[in-house]
């Protein structure tokens, strides 16, 4: 067991709620750690003034503050005299031996009248004299959630916390209420998207009820749907300010411990702790800011501190930008600062962690080929024995630039780093398994996942294996944080399994993945239930595979009803998934022979399709190309052909479009559609229309040979002597 004593000091009258609540935190903080084997020993200055001051046993209670590992000092409208003396043993023990770590707060006050001569005195020497950053906090919450963020800071374990429903959370604790945050309050775009939200939910119930009383007026519903649309881009542009605004925080916190800060950074990050961005961002002005790295630079070798401080400054623009929202100017201007830094990185030595960070963002803008750049010349820089990075840093690089590839498949390239971070994280969770075997299990996962893309099954179960075998132990722990990632990954074994035709383990990993998600569903149905459906489609599909059809329904129809449940609450979000489980239906129903209520399923899954298609047909023709094939295939097979050309030829028209843009990934499927409506003409007795659409499938296949699907084209055209 870790043992990290911390220790908070502050006046013991005007501050009494704040630290009975601190303490409490710290308790319920204990409870999340102590199966990390963690233990965190919380020392209130309370605990022994009276004692102390009886018996003048100071060196007893100077003890306490120079073995803890954090100090926090809370100040209001005055600066006591024991509080003064605390904080300097503690900055004489972080002089001499860098612990303890001393964070301090003051808590706002409105009017500076209230607050005594001391205090300003006090504030001035921690920024002219020894120049240490001090927060600012209104509420509680705040001073909560900067606790926890230094507490994250010492690198006990890989989990991050998250904003959930207005609320910021860690491991299943609610940390802050986000209204009681001036970084999120206070954030104009993120204001502006809620209340965008706000609107777009109260018409989308008023449409939705209007829409279910009329339900033949397709303008009405066409409207309503728009909304849908509308209200689900709202959700998650909320989600991902929210994110970002965490994202700021976790940043700022980790700058401000790092100290060194330039007076121009020290003002704008009090700005952005009160919520003014806009304060912020224009002490962070950077013409101002360039303008004085350019004289910098054209001074003495001396001025090369001063160069990093401006480079800091630049980043920390960049920090404020991304909490407060970006729009496609605003990520253009990034781009330009970030390519100043690096600039000025390669020209001068400097740092070289921002390349990371850059490297991010360009994956996050979808420019992965110039991300790759970025990461490769980061890589290029941690090979250098003179300026070595840390093993954590490596890791996160590698992960990244297999990311990377995997988006750009270049696999080969992907298993090398994915590789290398493994071997990191494998060394790494050995020394402290808390930390690192999170982040071993992730990558685990992601080269197990491009072993299985690869057709590599073998690889990938082992890799799959080694994350459940990590995540299994972890979520005996600490069920809260690890059990949505271990249903993750027994998923990905079910369908390993299910592909390599191992169908009994297939079955018991997916009901252990079911297991979990019917349990966290219950308690957050939102988070979980398209998970929980997924996996039902899974097992259903499973079943049909093994002729157990019985079973299939039962699982498929367990999907349709969460899916449908989950589409009438927000179409633009679960519609999708929702003909998905149509689908599957429909195909369980063909293949035993229950026509009609195959052709039901089918047609309400083309019905969807087709609507979502209008809206956005990059990512939904495909499936509806897939369902019009579906259709046409049981027409065939109940012998009503009247409709079977019409249905093939609108199939075969959208994948030859999509095959023009991206041949490798839809010429296979164009081959089998041609396939099958050569079929169909044979059959129907056209036989020159179907060796013209033979020779089509011919042609296409051949270019794939180790498809599978190629490969059975490939087959039937021979054996029907059509390939001569």
């Amino acid at each position: 067991m870790k043992k990290i004593k911390i220790f908070l000091a502050s006046s013991i009258t005007e501050l009494k709620i704040d630290r009975i609540e601190v303490g409490d935190f710290i308790r319920q903080l204990n409870e999340i750690y102590f199966d990390r084997g963690v233990r965190f020993s919380l020392v209130k200055c309370d605990d022994y003034d009276n004692a102390i001051a009886a018996e003048g046993k100071q060196s007893q209670f100077d003890k306490e503050i120079l073995d803890s590992e954090l100090c926090f000092f809370l100040f209001f409208k005055r600066v006591g005299d024991y509080t003064r003396h605390e904080f300097e043993v503690a900055l004489d023990g972080f002089k001499s031996s860098e612990k303890p770590k001393i964070v301090t707060y003051f808590k706002y006050i409105t009017s500076p009248q209230e607050m005594e001569g001391e205090v300003q005195q006090f504030m001035k020497m921690l920024d002219e004299e020894i120049k240490h950053y001090y927060n600012v906090y209104q509420n509680i919450d705040t001073l909560k959630l900067g606790i926890l963020m230094q507490i994250k800071l010492m690198g006990l374990d890989v989990e991050e916390p998250k904003v959930e429903n207005g609320r910021v959370t860690f491991g299943g604790l609610t940390v802050a209420d986000t209204q009681n945050l001036p970084i999120f309050t206070g954030n104009a775009s993120l204001t502006e998207l809620k209340n965008s939200l706000e609107a777009l939910t109260r018409q989308y119930y008023e449409l939705q009820q209007k829409a279910r009383s009329e339900p033949e007026n397709d303008a009405l519903y066409s409207a309503y749907f728009r909304v849908a649309n509308e209200k689900a881009a709202a959700e998650q542009a909320v989600r991902n300010a929210e994110r970002a605004v965490l994202e700021a925080s976790k940043r700022m916190h980790e700058t401000t411990g790092r100290g060194s800060l330039s007076p121009r950074q020290i003002a704008a990050y009090h700005a952005f702790e009160l919520g003014n961005y806009k304060d912020a961002l224009e002490i962070l002005d950077p013409d101002e800011i360039i303008a004085e790295l350019d004289h910098n630079e054209q001074m003495a070798e001396g001025y090369r501190e001063r160069i990093q401080i401006n480079v800091n400054e630049l980043l920390q623009r960049i920090e404020v930008m991304k909490a407060d929202g970006i729009d496609k100017d605003e990520a253009e201007e990034i781009e330009k600062i970030y390519e100043t830094v690096l600039e000025r990185i390669e020209k001068h030595k400097l740092e070289k962690a921002p390349l990371y960070d850059y490297a991010c963002f360009l994956s996050d803008q979808n420019n992965h080929e110039k991300a790759i750049e970025v990461a490769k010349q980061l890589e290029y820089e941690y090979a250098n024995p003179k300026a070595p990075a840390s093993d954590r840093q490596k890791a996160h690089l590698w992960n990244l630039l297999g990311t990377l590839y995997s988006n750009t498949q270049r696999y080969g390239e992907a298993e090398d780093t994915y590789k290398k971070a493994i071997e990191v994280c494998e060394r790494l969770s050995e020394q402290d398994p808390a930390a690192f075997e999170p982040y071993s299990a992730m990558c685990y996962g992601n080269l197990g996942l491009l072993y299985s893309d690869t057709q590599r099954y073998t690889e990938a179960e082992e890799l799959y294996k080694k994350a459940i075998g990590i995540r299994e132990r972890l979520t005996q722990q600490n069920p809260a944080a690890h059990e949505p990632n271990l249903a993750i990954s027994y998923n990905a074994l079910g369908i390993l399994y299910s592909d390599t035709q191992r169908y009994a383990e297939a079955e018991d990993t997916y009901k252990k993945a079911i297991e979990i998600q019917e349990r966290l569903a219950q308690q957050n149905p939102a988070a979980f239930e398209p998970e929980l459906a997924m996996s039902y489609n899974n097992l259903g599909l499973l079943y049909r595979y093994t002729q157990r059809y019985a079973e299939s329904e039962n699982a498929h129809k367990k999907a349709v009803a969460i899916d449908e449940r989950l589409a009438q609450q927000n179409p633009a979000a679960f519609e999708p998934d929702l003909s998905g489980s149509y689908n599957n239906l429909g195909n369980l129903y063909s293949s035993t022979q229950h026509y009609m209520e195959a052709e039901e399923k089918f047609k309400k899954a083309i019905e969807i399709r087709e609507r979502l298609s209008k809206q956005n047909p990059a990512a939904f023709e495909p499936n509806l190309a897939a369902g019009y094939m579906n259709l046409g295939n049981l027409y065939v097979k109940t012998y009503r052909h009247e409709r079977v050309e019409e249905l093939y030829g609108k199939a075969i028209a959208i994948y030859e479009r999509l095959a023009q843009q991206n041949p490798a990934a839809f010429e296979p499927t164009l081959a089998g559609s041609y396939l099958n409506l050569g079929i169909f003409y044979e059959l129907t007795k056209r036989y020159e229309e179907a060796l013209e659409r033979y020779g089509r499938a011919f042609e296409l296949a051949k270019k794939y040979p180790q498809n599978s699907a190629c490969i059975q084209v490939l087959r039937f055209v021979a054996n029907r002597g059509f390939n001569d």
